[in-house]
C-alpha cells in the first residue's frame, strides 16, 4: 500500500515519495460529461411522459417557442434548461401559487421567481410538452469528491433527469443562480461536478461597425477558457455562443467552436451570424463551455447591440407645374424590410427651402407637400441621421419643375372675302414673361400648317387672306420644349358680306356696368339702321339700332348673383341671316386687407396678417399670395387669412419694416394687393450724449462763421410747360454754390436707378422706388463716409451715409399722383464745403396714361385733317388710318391699340413694362404719320 502520495488535481496525476518495486495498479471513477450524449436518442417512457389536465395551452405553446427549430431532443432540452436559468429569479422568499391556480403556470407567467422544485418542474413540464419524457428528482447535494461527509437539510436539492440511449438518467438543472447548495455562480462552474474548474470569457467582438453587429452578418467572437485554480488554457473545450433578449426570449445558438488544443492562453475565436427575424436591440450574447472528461462547463453573458442599416425609399411625380403643389412621399425601412417608425426625416430641396423635421409614422412613412415657384430640374433629398440601433441613410430623387405656356391669338371677328388681315399672338409664361425665337404652328382652317417664331416680346404675326364666305379655324399650338410646356390656342373667323366689329370688353366684373358695343359693317361701308338682338347665354338683355358709322352700344350692369366664369354673348341682326358670338368672363373684385402692428423696435418679430375676401365679403380659401420679395406664401386658411413674420436686425438703419402682399388674377377672381410700412422706433440717445452733441454743434457753427464767408447763388433749370402725357417739369434742378471758403468744393447728384428713358422721370403711384444720393468733390472723385440729408416731397427727411462710391440708397413707395421733389444737401465739413440739388418726378397711374396716349393720337389724327368720328372706335380708327395714310407703321399702330385696349378694356395688371411699349409704338406711328411725339420727355 502507498501512503506517500500527492494528488496534482488540475491534471488528475499523482506522485509518490517512494520508489516502486513491483507493479502496482489502481481504479479511477469516469464522470459523465453531459454533451456526450447530444447525439444519443432519448429511451422512449410512457410513464415520463404523462402530462396533467391541468396544465395551460399557454405552458405547452412556450415550451413550443422555446424549442422551435430545434431537432435533437438534446438541444430541446438543454434550450429549456437555458430559457428557465436565464428568465427567472430564484428566491426562496417567493409567494406560492394560490388555491386553484396550476403551480407551473404561476410560476412561468405570474410569479418568475422560485427554489430549485419550481425551476426543475417547469422544466419536466415543458420537456414533455414537446415529447421529451423527463422526470423530477430530490436528494442532496454532496461533494462528489469526498468519501465520507455530514450533509444537511440545507443541502436539499431537486432537479430533472432524461433518458438517453447508452447513458441512462442525465441530470438537468434549470434552477437560476442564487444561494444554491451546489454553489452555482454565472461565468465559473463548480470544478468538483465535472472536471476541473474552469471560466469562460468574452474578451472582444469583431463586427462590421463598432456600434454593433447587423443581422445576417458575419462577426466573430473571441474569448478564452481557462482553469480556476492555476488559469492555464482549456485546451480542446467546446464553446457555445447564444443570443439572448434579457427581457423576453430565450436563448438561440449562433455559433460553436473549441479552444485550440495547443492554445497558450485558452483563446477560441468563433464566427458566428445574427439571424434575420432578430429584432435590433441590446442582447446578451452566451458563451457556454460545455466541459469534458478534464474541465468543468462554465457561462459567461457579455452585452451587445444588434443594429440595422436603413434605407429611405423615396416617391416623387417624375414632374410638376410651376406653383402647383406636389406630393413627396417615403417611408424608412430596417435592412430587412421592416418599417421604421417615430423617426426624425429632414428634406431640402435645390430651390432653398428646408423643411422641419418630420416623423415616420408607425409604418415607417412620411409625407410632405410643396409647391416650386420657377422652373427646371429640383432636387429632393430626405436624410436620416441614424439613432443608437440604425444607421443613417438618405436618398435623391429628381423632379421636372414644368412651366405652363400661354397662347393669346388676336384676329378679327370678321372680314371681307378678299380682305387681308393679321393673325397676331403672344406666347407667355404662366408668369407673364414673353417666349423669344419658339416655334408657333398654325393650322388655318384645317389645312397645311405654317411655323412662325415669336420675337424678342413673344409676338408673332402672318398675312392670310380668305377669298371664299363662311366660318374659319385659326389654330396656333406651342409644343412642349425643355420645362416649358406646350398650349394652344384657337379662335373663328367669319368671312362674311356684313361683319360685326365688337368692342365689348372680354372680362365683365360683377356690380359695375359695362359697356357692350361695336359695329356692324358691309364690304361698301356701314350698315345703318338695322335692328338687332344681343343674348347673354341664350336670353335677350338687349335690342339695338346701328347708328349712321354701324355701331351700336348699350351699358349692361353686371349682376352680383351672376356666375363667375365663362359666359357668351351673341351680337344677331333681324333682318340678316348674320350673327356672332363671343366668350366673355365674369370676375369678382377681391379685397385684400392687413393688420399689422403701429410700431416696432430693433430685434423684434414683426407679424402682418392678410385677410383675403370676395365681392360678396365671403373669405377666399386655399389660395397663395406673392409678397414684395416675390415669394409664395399660403395657402390662406378657412378665414382667407394667412400671416407672414419678420424680425427687424438689431443694426438696422432703416426707418421703416415694409410689407406687401399680392392676390393674382385667376380665371373667376380679380387681383388685388396691399401693403404696408411699419415705423421702427429709434433708440433715444442717452443724457450724458445729448449734451456732447448740443456742445458739438454749437462749437460747428462757431467755427464755421469765423472760418470762412459762403455766398451761394441759386440757378435753377427753366421749367417747361407739362404736355397732356408726360410732365416735362420732372428733372433736375441743380444748385451751384459759389464763394470763398477754406474747403474743397463738392457736387450732389440724385439718380433715379431703375428709371430709363423714355421715361427716366416717370414711376408709378404704389411702386417701389429706389432713389441713389451720390456725392463727389469738384474732380469727380466720390466722398464715402459724408452724411447727407435726403428730403422727399417736403415730408420725409432722413440721414444717409455715403458708401466707399460716395452713395447711398433710399427706398421709397408714393402713395399719391402727382409731380413731387426730392431735395438732396450736404451740409458740408471741416474739408469740403456744402451742396445741394434737388430732382422732381412724376408719379403716374400707368393705366391712365396709356389711355391718355390714345386720346393724343385721336387729336393728332384730326389735327391732320382727317376725318374721324367723334365716337370712333379703336379698330376702326386703324382701319381708317390704314387705308387713309400712305406708308403708316401698320404694326406699330396695331400694337401700341393692342396696349391700349389691354389698358382700357381689361383689368389685368398695367405696369411700367405696357406703359413703356405703349408709349414706343406711339412714336413709331407719329413718326410714320409725318408728326412730332412731344409727349417725349
Amino acid at each position: 500500500k502507498i501512503t506517500d502520495v500527492e494528488f496534482f488535481f488540475d491534471v488528475f496525476s499523482f506522485k509518490s515519495g517512494a520508489s516502486f518495486t513491483s507493479p502496482y495498479s489502481f481504479t479511477t471513477v469516469q464522470y459523465l460529461n453531459r454533451s456526450e450524449c447530444s447525439e444519443s436518442d432519448i429511451i422512449e417512457s410512457v410513464v415520463n411522459m404523462q402530462v396533467p389536465d391541468e396544465i395551460t395551452p399557454r405552458t405547452r405553446e412556450l415550451a413550443s417557442q422555446i424549442t422551435s427549430g430545434l431537432d435533437r431532443p438534446y438541444d430541446k432540452a438543454e434550450a429549456i434548461e437555458q430559457y428557465l436559468r436565464t428568465n427567472y429569479l430564484y428566491d426562496p422568499e417567493y409567494t406560492r401559487a394560490p388555491e386553484g391556480e396550476d403551480p407551473v403556470d404561476w410560476f412561468l407567467f405570474t410569479e418568475k421567481r422560485g427554489v430549485c422544485a419550481n425551476f426543475n418542474s417547469a422544466f419536466v413540464i415543458l420537456a414533455r410538452s414537446v415529447g421529451i419524457p423527463a422526470r423530477l428528482v430530490t436528494g442532496f447535494h454532496g461533494n462528489q469528491q469526498e468519501e465520507e461527509q455530514t450533509v444537511s437539510l440545507k443541502q436539499a436539492h431537486a432537479w430533472a433527469e432524461i433518458p438517453f440511449l447508452d447513458y441512462g438518467w442525465v441530470t438537468f438543472d434549470a434552477t437560476a443562480p442564487g444561494d444554491l447548495p451546489c454553489n452555482q455562480i454565472s461565468g465559473i462552474s463548480d470544478g468538483t461536478a465535472s472536471g476541473l474548474a474552469t471560466t469562460i470569457e468574452i474578451t472582444d467582438f469583431i463586427t462590421a461597425d463598432e456600434r454593433g453587429v447587423r443581422r445576417n452578418e458575419p462577426f466573430t467572437v473571441i474569448g478564452r477558457v481557462i482553469t480556476v485554480v492555476d488559469n492555464k488554457p482549456a485546451g480542446g473545450i467546446t464553446v457555445e455562443i447564444y443570443v439572448n433578449n434579457i427581457k423576453e426570449n430565450g436563448g438561440a445558438l449562433i455559433g460553436r467552436g473549441k479552444v485550440p488544443g495547443d492554445s497558450p492562453d485558452g483563446v477560441f475565436t468563433i464566427e458566428c451570424s445574427i439571424v434575420e427575424e432578430t429584432e435590433i436591440g441590446a442582447y446578451q450574447i452566451i458563451g457556454h463551455a460545455l466541459g469534458d472528461r478534464t474541465y468543468a462547463e462554465s457561462w459567461t453573458d457579455p452585452v451587445l447591440k444588434v443594429v440595422s442599416d436603413t434605407a429611405i425609399n423615396l416617391e416623387l411625380p417624375e414632374e410638376a407645374r410651376v406653383d402647383e403643389v406636389f406630393t413627396m412621399n417615403g417611408v424608412l425601412l430596417e435592412d430587412n424590410g421592416t418599417p421604421v417608425g417615430g423617426m426624425a426625416i429632414h428634406l431640402e430641396i435645390s430651390d432653398g427651402t428646408s423643411f422641419p423635421d418630420t416623423l415616420t409614422d408607425e409604418n415607417g412613412v412620411f409625407t410632405v407637400t410643396h409647391a416650386v415657384s420657377d422652373y427646371g430640374e429640383c432636387t429632393v433629398q430626405a436624410s436620416f441621421e441614424g439613432s443608437e440601433y440604425y444607421f443613417g441613410s438618405s436618398q435623391q430623387q429628381t423632379i421636372r419643375i414644368m412651366m405652363p405656356t400661354e397662347i393669346s391669338l388676336d384676329i378679327p371677328a370678321e372680314a371681307f372675302p378678299g380682305e387681308s388681315f393679321l393673325i397676331q399672338g403672344n406666347l407667355v409664361t404662366k408668369k407673364g414673361d414673353a417666349l423669344p425665337d419658339r416655334d408657333i404652328h398654325l393650322s388655318i382652317d384645317n389645312d397645311a400648317t405654317v411655323v412662325v417664331k415669336t420675337d424678342s416680346n413673344g409676338s408673332f404675326s402672318i398675312s392670310h387672306t380668305f377669298l371664299n364666305t363662311g366660318s374659319f379655324s385659326i389654330e396656333a399650338r406651342f409644343e412642349r420644349e425643355g420645362f416649358f410646356l406646350g398650349s394652344v390656342a384657337s379662335v373663328t373667323i367669319l368671312i362674311t358680306e356684313i361683319k360685326f366689329v365688337i368692342d365689348t370688353p372680354d372680362v365683365f366684373i360683377r356690380n359695375e356696368e359695362t359697356l357692350i358695343s361695336g359695329s356692324v359693317l358691309t364690304k361698301h361701308g356701314p350698315l345703318v339702321g338695322e335692328q338687332g338682338d344681343i343674348l347673354l347665354d341664350g336670353f335677350v338683355i338687349a335690342t339695338f339700332v346701328t347708328d349712321e358709322t354701324g355701331a351700336f352700344g348699350f351699358p349692361f350692369a353686371v349682376e352680383p348673383h351672376l356666375a363667375t366664369g365663362s359666359h357668351t354673348v351673341q351680337y344677331r341682326l333681324i333682318e340678316y341671316d348674320a350673327a356672332i358670338s363671343r366668350e366673355i368672363y365674369v370676375k369678382a373684385k377681391t379685397t385684400l386687407s392687413l393688420s399689422a402692428p403701429e410700431r416696432g423696435e430693433r430685434g423684434e418679430i414683426l407679424t402682418v396678417t392678410a385677410t383675403l375676401l370676395c365681392d360678396n365679403g365671403s373669405p377666399i380659401r386655399s389660395v397663395f399670395l406673392v409678397t414684395e420679395d416675390n415669394h409664395l406664401h399660403g395657402p390662406t386658411n378657412n378665414d382667407g387669412q394667412l400671416s407672414v413674420s419678420k424680425t427687424i436686425p438689431e443694426e438696422t438703419e432703416n426707418r421703416t419694416v415694409f410689407f406687401s402682399f399680392l392676390f393674382k388674377e385667376t380665371e373667376h377672381l380679380l387681383s388685388s394687393n396691399a401693403s404696408v410700412e411699419i415705423p421702427i422706433m429709434q433708440p433715444a440717445l442717452e443724457s450724458g450724449k445729448r449734451s456732447i452733441w448740443i456742445i458739438l454743434i454749437i462749437a460747428g457753427i462757431l467755427i464755421s462763421a469765423g472760418a470762412f464767408l459762403c455766398i451761394m447763388k441759386i440757378k435753377n433749370r427753366k421749367k417747361q410747360p407739362e404736355s397732356p402725357v408726360t410732365d416735362k417739369a420732372a428733372g433736375t434742378a441743380e444748385r451751384e454754390i459759389v464763394g470763398e471758403f477754406n474747403g474743397l468744393s463738392t457736387k450732389c447728384e440724385i439718380v433715379f436707378p431703375r428709371m430709363t428713358a423714355p421715361l427716366d422721370d416717370v414711376w408709378g403711384q404704389n411702386e417701389d422706388m429706389e432713389i441713389e444720393a451720390v456725392l463727389k468733390n469738384s474732380t469727380g472723385v466720390p466722398l464715402s463716409n459724408k452724411k447727407l440729408t435726403i428730403n422727399v416731397k417736403n415730408e420725409i427727411d432722413l440721414e444717409l451715409l455715403t458708401d466707399s462710391q460716395g452713395k447711398a440708397l433710399l427706398c421709397h413707395i408714393f402713395r399719391e399722383k402727382g409731380t413731387f421733389t426730392v431735395t438732396l444737401l450736404f451740409s458740408g465739413d471741416g474739408h469740403y464745403h456744402l451742396s445741394e440739388t434737388e430732382r422732381t418726378v412724376r408719379i403716374v397711374d400707368y393705366r391712365e396714361e396709356v389711355i391718355k396716349l390714345y386720346g393724343h393720337l385721336v387729336e393728332e389724327v384730326t389735327n391732320l385733317k382727317i376725318k374721324v368720328p367723334v365716337d370712333v372706335t379703336p379698330r376702326f380708327l386703324e382701319a381708317i388710318l390704314i387705308r387713309g395714310v400712305q406708308d403708316i407703321d401698320e404694326r406699330a399702330l396695331n400694337r401700341f391699340l393692342w396696349y391700349f385696349e389691354e389698358a382700357d378694356y381689361s383689368t389685368h395688371d398695367i405696369g411700367r413694362e405696357q406703359y413703356l411699349n405703349a408709349f414706343v409704338a406711339l412714336t413709331r406711328v407719329q413718326d410714320s404719320l409725318g408728326g412730332n411725339n412731344e409727349q417725349s420727355t
